[in-house]
């Protein structure tokens, strides 16, 4: 007897990169998630932490619409899911990002942030500049994606 099962795609987010079409994911309105802070900001949101449904996931803009006729201008981002360990290791990233440089990326803070330590800018990218670089979740599974 053979066995038949649905094979099911998971798409990664190196897969998504620059594509127009997002039709094998569910588009999430934007209003449904929660941003706990912001990682990467460029004239926006380009990267960081959110909540949807009560979980915490990886948001990364993954296309930006660069046609800024009137209604026309928009940004498309990735929910990525993280695994305990690459969640845990970004909210250590995200408290040093508090400590050496500060609170103001962040959304809404699930505790309260370490004393800022004025001047030590440097600290932070001396201890994480190579992993700010990276793109450690670029094998993770994209469960959706949303527009802003």
């Amino acid at each position: 007897m053979y066995s038949t099962q649905l094979l099911v795609k998971k798409l990664k987010l190196k897969d998504l990169r620059n594509i127009n079409s997002n039709l094998e994911l569910a588009k999430v309105d934007f209003s449904e998630t929660e941003n706990i802070y912001t990682s990467n900001y460029w004239d926006g949101a380009i990267s960081g932490i959110i909540k949807y449904q009560n979980r915490l996931f990886w948001f990364e803009m993954i296309q930006e619409n660069e046609d800024w006729k009137a209604g026309d201008w928009h940004r498309r981002f990735a929910i990525v899911k993280l695994s305990i360990e690459q969640t845990e290791k970004e909210f250590q990233v995200h408290e040093d990002f508090q400590r050496y440089v500060g609170t103001h990326f962040d959304g809404k803070p699930l505790k309260s942030p370490p004393k800022l330590e004025e001047g030590k800018i440097d600290e932070f990218y001396e201890k994480h500049g190579e992993y700010v670089k990276s793109k450690p979740f670029e094998d993770n599974e994209v469960i959706a994606w949303m527009e802003n």
